[in-house]
């Protein structure tokens, strides 16, 4: 059965100042780096479909994600397990939530959600492709973020160069993984990339799609199209590019052209050496977890009270970013926030994970920023099949790292209204997420 495809995206950027989320403080954008895109895939084979939304945004929180599959499910074609809605977590986009520091822009994001239900209820595949796959490695741009100290204790994004850190915590996922549609003329239609890195590399206060929009730009003018390059941000929570044995600065709009291009090039150079692979079996399942809130012992609530009892010092309005969590601004913060979530602690999380199928290609879809290893171990549990794993998707529940993690301290660790699920969440997300993977690839047997 032939596979149709469509793809757009339009332009997100806004047009008036507005606060931008990923840190600790407020910002204020100040102006335009470069443009922010919402990018839409359209799948359909037979009766079977698949709509991929991609936001140039930090994230989409729980309640909107919802509505929003929602409303686009009852205006077009999809049912609601046949979309996935992803962003690219740039830390230089408007707020669509309140957190920490940054305010909801409701003017920007309630038109943003009805441009979205709109060219979602346009849209409809129809341009016959194949699709090719292939995977890749990039060195020396992601790094594991949290590191043993010679005390023992983990920190999150350690002072460069110090001589203090021994070892990180964990892995790095070097690979790229690229799904290419492509036309019966094998001219490229849109691509999707799979990439496992933090998209917080330009700072300050200018909007910015960070590197993967830099990345797209690259791809599009050495090939000389217009393309939509759209990336599935896969599980990153304890991944950065910061390199913490270079003493250059890694935060400019420099930095992320450079990371931008050097992901480009890797595309580039494997783009036709991609496999076509079966693209006849568009499924999806989308299934609703309970998990367990946070646990707070009584010793962390007692000392949440303490430090929000202590005088608070003065900010010198500087970025509070994951390298100033030990200072006394940002310890407040936390120990604010943990004590907002233990008064409003639910009994448990609907936390939505997701499958779908292409073929033998797999995304799976977690509301978050799971650590790496979670993704390593999805797709070395099914080598037969491309299981791609896509972070920030359908939601957000906070980090999600490993169990053990947990006692050894960090930034990701801490518990708050945005950083909520248990410590056993890893476990659970990822035995459902088998759970569903089994069942979809047991269908050809």
């Amino acid at each position: 059965m032939e596979l149709l495809v469509s793809s757009i995206k339009f332009d997100i950027t806004p047009t008036h100042p507005v606060s931008l989320l990923g840190y600790f403080n407020d910002r204020v954008s100040t102006g335009v780096a470069d443009p922010l895109f919402c990018r839409l895939l359209a799948l359909e084979s037979g009766e079977s479909r698949l709509l991929i939304i991609q936001v140039d945004s930090c994230l989409i929180p729980n309640d909107d994600a919802e509505s929003l599959r929602k409303r686009i499910s009852s205006q077009t074609i999809y049912r609601p397990e046949e979309l996935l809605i992803c962003t690219t977590h740039t830390h230089t986009a408007p707020a669509l939530v309140d957190f920490y520091g940054a305010r909801r822009e409701d003017s920007y994001r309630k038109e943003l959600y009805s441009r979205i239900a709109e060219r979602s209820k346009g849209l409809k595949a129809k341009t016959r492709c194949s699709v090719k796959t292939t995977r890749c490695s990039v060195k020396g741009l992601s790094h594991n973020r949290r590191w043993f100290m010679s005390d023992g204790k983990v920190v999150t994004n350690p002072p460069k160069g110090s001589k203090n850190r021994v070892k990180p915590e964990g892995k790095v996922d070097e690979e790229v993984i690229l799904i290419g549609f492509f036309g019966e003329k094998d001219d490229v239609l849109a691509l999707l990339v799979n990439i496992s890195n933090h998209t917080d590399s330009v700072g300050g206060t200018e909007i910015s799609g960070d590197w993967p929009g830099f990345m797209e730009r690259f791809v599009e003018e050495e090939l000389d199209v217009p393309l939509n390059v759209i990336t599935l941000v896969a599980p990153q929570g304890n991944i950065n590019h910061y390199d913490f044995d270079s003493s250059k600065n890694q935060t400019s709009l420099e930095e992320a052209r450079r990371i931008g291009r050097v992901y480009g090039k890797a595309v580039l150079s494997n783009l036709f050496r991609c496999r076509t692979v079966d693209n006849d079996k568009l499924r999806a399942e989308l299934r609703y977890v309970d998990i367990a809130p946070r646990e707070i012992s009584d010793t962390e609530l007692g000392r949440a009270r303490d430090t929000v009892r202590t005088p608070q010092s003065t900010n010198d309005g500087a970025d509070l970013k994951a390298e100033d969590i030990e200072t006394p601004a940002v310890l407040r913060i936390f120990a604010s926030q943990l004590l907002a979530f233990h008064e409003a602690l639910p009994p448990c999380y609907s936390v939505p994970l997701q499958v779908m199928r292409l073929g033998s290609i797999y995304l799976c879809a977690i509301p978050g920023e799971p650590f790496v290893e979670i993704g390593l171990e999805l797709k070395q549990s099914y080598k037969g099949n491309t299981v791609v794993p896509v972070s920030l998707a359908n939601g957000y529940f906070g980090y999600i790292p490993l169990e053990q993690s947990f006692d050894h301290g960090g930034y990701e660790v801490k518990q708050g209204v945005h950083n909520c699920l248990s410590r056993k969440a890893a476990g659970i997300i990822l035995e459902s997420l088998k759970e569903m993977l089994d069942r979809l690839t047991l269908q050809d047997r």
